[in-house]
């Protein structure tokens, strides 16, 4: 099961991560081809992986070529398992996702609804009131929503993300889907 966690810089993606990370036993794992220092991905409890690299504050797989992501996906999906990453949805690779969710992959997509104001907000606190954007943002944070609706008309499964219940609603839609948390 693939879940991928989408919504505009300051929208609280890398949090969710972070905080996975935090409460959950994991294991970094490493792949030169992809990122030769950072961790690519860490193997959680239960079969769940989060891809990204998750070493400073951010993390993600925003950096990453979409086909190095999708790449990575596939190498990681297989029956039993259960896989966070999350990004900026950018909706020319829109058509990447969906086709896994053609090719026999269990696919969500998860927007968070935060507002934009408090994206502003946070992104400004981030990188010490430089300027940033504004309208951009606001535009990323449309564009986000607008790629998520066409992938559920696309029949694509979606669900919308709580911003002050983040951690607790990804943690549900894993359930949800059969992940336990459990060492296995």
């Amino acid at each position: 099961m693939l879940l991928q966690l989408r919504g505009s810089s300051g929208s609280g993606k890398s949090y969710v991560a972070h905080q996975l990370l935090e409460r959950y036993e994991h294991k970094p794992l490493y792949n030169p081809a992809v990122r030769k220092t950072v961790p690519y991905a860490y193997a959680l409890p239960g079969g769940l992986f989060i891809l990204g690299g998750y070493t400073a504050r951010g993390g993600g797989v925003d950096g990453w070529p979409v086909e190095t992501t999708v790449r990575e996906l596939e190498a990681l999906d297989e029956p039993g398992r259960f896989i966070f990453f999350e990004g900026l949805l950018i909706s020319r690779s829109r058509g990447q996702w969906e086709r896994l969710a053609r090719n026999g992959h269990e696919y969500v997509a998860a927007i968070l609804d935060t507002p934009p104001e408090l994206c502003i907000q946070r992104v400004y606190e981030r990188n010490g009131g430089k300027q940033i954007n504004e309208w951009r943002l606001r535009d990323n944070h449309r564009g986000a929503r607008t790629a998520v609706r066409y992938m559920g008309e696309a029949g694509i499964d979606t669900v919308t993300i709580r911003h002050g219940r983040s951690v607790e609603d990804v943690l549900s839609v894993l359930r949800d889907h059969g992940w336990t948390g459990d060492r296995s």
